[in-house]
């Protein structure tokens, strides 16, 4: 018996879509080690200064077997997020403008079909800061932010609206982000021409879109190239094969056979096709997904967290105070923080008591990072910015927790000892010690970045520009180093004012993603605070590899959900006003 071209044709289909979720293999992320990316093309839109149509090419930033996340090697337009100030990202018309029309432009309605948008922020979207500052992408160095435009994006567009351009050698442009500035609700996050992150008023049409987006592999196959910046992976969906493949069969089934009439090819893609597109409206890290902890896996007090820590996807955030018995709690979807107070009255001279703060992050959310009272003012250097008590920071910037910074206004002011000092990875200050200094601070480093990793230098170990140029977001300048390597360093034992007991704060690297902050309480009757090598011995017991002491005395503080935690003495942390504070997570149940 004869079969059915239409019948064979269903099954060609069946095959097809059977091997799809197999096709997008060979895409793979950043290579660290070969300082690399895998390039593919995929999707067409004007290039040339005429218009004229070319793929679009991509750099691969992370891939795994389901899915790829892929940022435009070039700038491809320029535009404004939005006229209107204090805009969010997904009511902006830079949002709509790439959902609604550039989406229409570069792909087909079966490449959008293979699209994703995990984070709800559009199909095609622009990176996030996170994205653009993460050393798992390869960005966490300047350089590699750096970006230039085709000829297309360069169009004049009148005055105040054409792309800016560098006029130097390379001609890099500056770009947007999708992250608004936290403390400039006016202004998003951008790159700059030199690589560096900033921030600009969402009105100003002169900064570039640069596009990403993430791949379903499902619906993915490479037709050729080899992956390099040269000869890039082309891709193509799986559904737009079938498409032209079903569209030639349907002529010859027209002309072949007279059978009766069955379910047609078509509809089978059809429904494939609408499956697709309604399946890339979805998260794919959903709650539903995740793997929950195990009984007695994390503190009793936690409801149900997932087995990495957290709460899971979409649930409110967890609160637990219960200071008479020195316990607080706090867990989210990419944050969980548990506090405890202890005690040490073995000598009863010198009664002790302190803080540990375990600090644990999800993997590419942010970390610890310096608030201000007055950002614009920090950034030009100004010595009359005003000082305020330091849980008042913590409470205008809505911080779940947080601790002192390094106090190095207080140097500015006297025109003394001032150290590296990087914040949001601009040099603000570059006096570092020259020599070895016995007393504190001591001026070794503290860099903290946005991929949440933290390092710690002696004094002379490393240069401004060179923590710049590594991607270092604040660097702080205090010391000494307490451990290294997990071992008490030399300064710590031998600096003037080890042997003496005071207020300490200082904070502590286990790992990537989990870290320890101390505070021991001095200057009260409860309290009488630690020498440097007692500090360092509690993260020794805590598990650490590094840790490095903040400025202490009068200024230690520690603050959770807007509320002091330590015993302030009698030369209070009130008293000793900050322009700036560390914290860690934001939330609107902060007490105000």
């Amino acid at each position: 018996m004869k079969k059915s071209p239409i019948i064979g044709m269903i099954v060609l289909v069946l095959i097809l879509f059977c091997c799809a979720g197999a096709m997008g293999e060979g895409l793979t992320g950043y290579d660290a080690k070969g300082k690399t990316w895998c390039y593919v093309t995929f999707g067409r839109y004007p290039t040339d200064a005429d218009g004229t149509v070319q793929p679009v090419l991509w750099r691969v930033m992370k891939a795994d077997d389901s899915q790829a996340y892929l940022m435009s090697e070039y700038i491809l337009d320029s535009a404004r997020i939005d006229p209107v100030r204090n805009t969010k990202w997904t009511d902006s018309e830079l949002y709509a403008y790439l959902t609604e029309v550039m989406i229409q432009d570069m792909f087909t309605l079966e490449e959008q079909a293979a699209l994703l948008d995990p984070e709800g922020v559009g199909l095609l979207t622009l990176p996030a800061i996170d994205d653009l500052t993460s050393s798992e992408y390869g960005l966490n160095d300047a350089k590699n932010r750096q970006c230039q435009s085709t000829e297309y994006a360069k169009r004049d567009k009148g005055k105040k609206k054409t792309l800016f351009v560098y006029q130097g050698k390379q001609k890099y442009s500056p770009y947007w982000s999708r992250t608004q500035s936290e403390n400039h609700t006016y202004a998003f996050r951008r790159v700059m021409d030199d690589g560096k992150t900033g921030y600009m008023a969402v009105e100003n049409a002169e900064l570039g879109v640069r596009p990403a987006i993430t791949l379903s592999l499902k619906y993915i196959r490479i037709s050729s190239g080899t992956g390099t910046k040269d000869d890039p992976f082309v891709l193509e969906s799986t559904l737009t094969a079938h498409t032209e493949a079903n569209s030639e069969q349907a002529e010859k089934d027209e002309e072949e056979t007279s059978e009766p009439e069955e379910e047609e090819p078509e509809e089978a893609l059809d429904e494939a096709l609408n499956e697709a597109l309604e399946d890339n409206e979805l998260p794919l890290d959903d709650s539903e997904g995740e793997e929950t902890a195990e009984a007695g896996q994390y503190n009793e007090h936690f409801p149900q967290l997932t087995r990495e820590g957290f709460l899971p996807q979409g649930e409110e955030e967890f609160v637990y105070i219960d200071a008479e018995n020195g316990e607080w709690l706090y867990a989210s979807c990419d944050l969980r923080i548990e506090i405890v107070q202890k005690t040490d009255t073995s000598k009863k001279s010198r009664p002790l008591r302190w803080l540990e703060a375990d600090i644990y992050v999800r993997d590419g959310s942010d970390f610890m990072k310096i608030y201000y009272t007055d950002h614009e003012k920090t950034f030009k250097k100004s010595t009359n910015i005003k000082a305020v008590p330091i849980v008042n920071i913590a409470k205008t910037n809505n911080l779940v927790f947080a601790i002192n910074a390094d106090y190095y206004y207080y140097r500015v002011k006297r025109k003394t000892n001032i150290g590296i000092i990087l914040r949001e990875n601009e040099i603000l200050y570059n006096k570092p010690a020259s020599k070895a200094v016995t007393s504190v601070p001591n001026r070794d480093i503290l860099a903290l970045f946005e991929d949440a990793t933290m390092e710690v230098y002696d004094y002379n170990e490393i240069t401004a520009e060179q923590l710049q140029q590594a991607g270092a977001y604040d660097v702080l300048s205090f010391g000494p180093v307490l451990l290294k390597n997990g071992e008490v360093t030399a300064q710590t034992k031998t600096i003037s004012a080890h042997q003496s007991n005071n207020p300490r704060t200082a904070l502590g690297y286990v790992e990537k993603g989990h870290y320890v902050a101390i505070l021991v309480e001095g200057r009260v009757s409860a309290s009488k605070g630690c020498t440097l090598v007692e500090l360092a011995e509690l993260f020794i017991q805590k598990g650490c590899v590094s840790a490095y002491n903040l400025d202490g005395g009068g200024t230690a503080s520690m603050m959770f959900m807007g509320e002091y935690l330590n015993q302030l003495g009698n030369y209070t942390a009130d008293k000793r006003t900050q322009i700036e504070v560390l914290g860690i997570g934001q939330s609107e149940n902060v007490a105000q």
